[in-house]
Parts: structure tokens; sequence; C-alpha cells
């Protein structure tokens, strides 16, 4: 794994990841392409889409998040 310096004070970052709650059930944060479009009742239509895993960085010292969106979801 590569290793993160903050941009902000060039500290060491550590990864995270932030959670979602879907239907009471946390799950890991995906990004998925494009603008959010829906279905009935307000299901959102994925298929077709692009999802990738949110993975988040700290920084040790000062505290900035920053997000990547590198590894796909399944």
């Amino acid at each position: 794994m590569k290793a993160h310096r903050c941009p902000k004070c060039d500290a060491r970052m550590e990864v995270g990841y932030s959670l979602a709650d879907r239907r009471n059930m946390l799950q890991p944060v995906i990004w998925i392409e494009g603008e959010p479009e829906f279905w009935i009742l307000r299901i959102l239509r994925l298929r077709g889409r692009r999802r990738y895993r949110v993975e988040n960085w700290r920084c040790t010292s000062c505290g900035l998040l920053e997000s990547w969106a590198t590894e796909r979801a399944s």
C-alpha cells in the first residue's frame, strides 16, 4: 500500500473508510458514476454504472480527510 502524506502539513496519513446506513445495515461507501436516476418509489437506478469502493485517508497531525475511489466494487 502506498504511503500517503498530507498535502496540508506533510504528516503521515492513515487509511480508513466511511459507513453508509442502507436499510439499517452499515456498509462501506461506494462511488457510482453519473448523476442519480430513480425508478419508481425513489429506488436508485444502478445497472450498467461503474462502482468503486471509497477509501478515506486521515492526517495523523491536522485531521484533514481525503477520499480516493481506486478499487472496483463488486
